[in-house]
């Protein structure tokens, strides 16, 4: 058995001109089996008592209101209690409330979801979050002792992902983490299309940037495995669903990321940005080539203090070049210049890394190293890597 559902209802037919049916009254469930029914692991039981009340016109779609109390509700190994729902139903469109006020945070919701027009379909909502706690409510079991409040406002139109417009606003983030606190006063994104022309936009206190130009988000992932599978084609595997060729994806991106010291400490972060660092370049898979840039003047990485580093990879002709250039502070401000030149063609890729060390030792090197990939039909992928003749000079005035 699923569980208990117990209802008292009134139905009737043809109470009215203009009216087919209705139905008016209670529903009540306890302890059903949601998770069952839906065969959803991430659901379990759940309790309510709700006031329902809906109409079917004569001419036109099923319309109606229902109000009421969940009061368990099992999400994820969490049950919440006491969620008050609010709501109306009117053929394609729905607009309500829902609120949640729970020991382990609370939450409020209003929103309104509009499909009449398959077209260009509507959803608008707003929604505020104080004191989640994400170890409790298994969002994030590895960050013990976390609270997250913020407020999110959003404004969409479109039927899917390509063709949607709108914007996304989340205000007042205020995550702590036992005693780190990280604040943003806001996060905007913003997406609107003119003609086959698409511009992503970003800011907040942290990044601010740009993706303009034609492209589909569904179908670039797979795009940009076309561009680089000829280059390293026993690594990266051939796409089995091609690209409609009449598919464009065109764009250039522009990128600025402030300090990170505060996310980097509470998330805990392989890479800390000390002071602004900048992405930017272009990707056209109609001349299957890109242009990638980043350039970081102060950063921590893999424990390395890196004072300066900007790496450049493109394509040029049958070949990609990647260069990655690095100024890293060791021991006593003894800086290391580490240059790494790379070349990347016919599943092998050439590297050349050379380095300048100006210490009381100091220490000049050129390295070059060979990658060979391979694979066999129905066999793993085989890496060959081949140390080539270099040189160490210890000492070098």
């Amino acid at each position: 058995a699923l569980g208990i559902v117990k209802m008292d209802v009134l139905f009737g037919f043809n109470p009215h001109r203009g009216t087919d049916s209705y139905v008016r009254g209670n529903v009540l469930a306890s302890n059903f089996s949601l998770g069952k029914l839906l065969n959803n692991n991430n659901l379990d039981k759940v309790s309510l008592k709700l006031q329902v009340e809906a109409q079917k016109p004569t001419y036109g779609k099923m319309k109606g209101h229902a109000k009421g109390t969940i009061s368990d509700f099992y999400f994820k190994g969490y049950t919440y209690k006491d969620i008050l729902l609010d709501a109306d139903y009117d053929g394609l469109r729905m607009d309500g409330k829902l609120s949640v006020d729970d020991p382990s945070g609370q939450l409020w919701l209003s929103g309104l979801f509009d499909f009449n027009d398959k077209e260009n379909p509507e959803l608008n909502f707003k929604a505020r979050a104080r004191n989640l706690q994400l170890d409790k409510v298994h969002l994030a079991e590895k960050m013990p002792y976390s609270y997250l409040s913020f407020s999110v406002d959003a404004d969409f139109r479109g039927k899917n992902v390509d063709e949607a417009e709108g914007y996304v606003r989340i205000d007042s983030i205020d995550f702590l983490r036992e005693d780190r606190v990280l604040y943003m006063n806001k996060l905007l994104v913003k997406v609107s299309n003119q003609e086959d022309s698409r511009d992503i936009k970003s800011s907040s206190d942290i990044i601010n940037g740009h993706i303009k130009g034609s492209y589909s988000l569904q179908s670039l992932f797979a795009s940009i495995q076309e561009t680089l599978q000829p280059y390293l084609p026993a690594l990266i595997k051939e796409n089995k669903r091609k690209i409609k060729e009449e598919q464009v994806n065109t764009m250039e991106f522009d990128f600025k990321i402030n300090n990170t010291e505060t996310i980097s400490d509470i998330f805990k972060l392989p890479v800390t940005l000390y002071s602004q660092a900048k992405i930017f370049g272009h990707y056209n898979n109609r001349q299957n080539s890109f242009d990638l840039n980043l350039f970081a003047p102060s950063m921590k990485a893999a424990g390395m203090n890196i004072r300066s580093g900007f790496v450049k990879a493109n394509t040029q002709g049958d070949k990609i070049n990647a260069d990655i250039n690095l100024m890293i502070l060791g021991k006593k401000e003894v800086t290391n210049d580490i240059t790494i030149k790379s070349e990347i063609k016919n599943n092998a890729i050439n590297t050349n890394i050379s380095l300048l060390n100006n210490g009381m030792q100091q220490a000049r090197g050129n390295f070059s190293v060979t990658t060979l990939f391979s694979r066999q039909e129905n066999e793993p992928l085989a890496i060959d890597i081949d140390m080539l003749p270099s040189k160490l000079l210890l000492n070098n005035v």
